[in-house]
């Protein structure tokens, strides 16, 4: 098997941006990100126990309390939401969607005299890449299948976690982060066990991450990043 195929660009999704909506009303203060899902919609985060009026998917008025996903035609467009605060203040605002994409919106309310509350920042955005699985090329070796476990450096949690076949590349989505990638390799039964762990950078579109032999390495290594 030669390495050069496993590495083959391929056209990955357009760059994720953040926007911040402009409030005429200054007690209402609002971030939104977008992030490819597959489907246009509108997720509203917070306040948490904020009810929302909007019109439906079905074309009728509808309700909800936050947080909330709202349905949307899978199109470029503009969706007013009206948010209505527990002492009766209301206000609408226009949100854009992007086809493919799921608008997060995070919402603060500060009713005129209250110190206005700075909104929850955004979380970074998530990119693709590809990841490979070149364990097939170990010596007296078909391979194992691979676990990738992206544990944040920071908070510790884990940001996603991958599953490659020995002999296979697959495309994968990962927040904008540092990460410990937990390597975990198949005996065959399904049964993963830990093998090793390796610091790596997630910062755009198109990474790589390769993990198997070579000529030069003949256990598994991080080939390329």
């Amino acid at each position: 098997m030669k390495l050069g195929k496993l590495f083959a660009t391929l056209a990955l999704a357009a760059p994720l941006v953040v926007a911040t909506p402009a409030f005429a009303d200054d007690a209402w203060k609002a971030t939104a990100s977008f992030t490819y899902s597959g489907q246009a919609a509108i997720k509203i985060v917070e306040p948490k126990g904020m009810k929302v009026l909007f019109t439906g998917s079905d074309g009728k008025p509808a309700e909800d309390t936050l947080p909330a996903v709202i349905s949307v035609a899978n199109q470029d467009a503009f969706i007013p939401v009206t948010f209505v605060a527990e002492d009766g203040s209301k206000h609408t605002e226009k949100f854009e969607v992007k086809r493919g994409q799921t608008t997060e919106v995070h919402v603060v309310y500060a009713p005129k005299g209250a110190a206005a509350a700075a909104p929850t920042a955004a979380p970074a955005r998530k990119v693709i890449g590809h990841l490979v699985n070149a364990s097939a090329v170990c010596p007296n070796s078909k391979g194992w299948n691979a676990r990738l476990d992206f544990v944040g450096k920071v908070d510790g949690n884990t940001a996603a976690s991958i599953t490659v076949g020995a002999d296979k590349k697959v495309d994968g989505e990962v927040r904008v982060g540092e990460y410990d990638v937990r390597v975990f390799t198949d005996d065959g039964k399904n049964n993963f066990s830990f093998y090793k762990s390796y610091a790596v950078t997630i910062s755009k579109d198109n990474f790589r991450l390769a993990w198997g032999c070579d000529r030069a390495n003949p256990k598994p290594v991080f080939l390329a990043q």
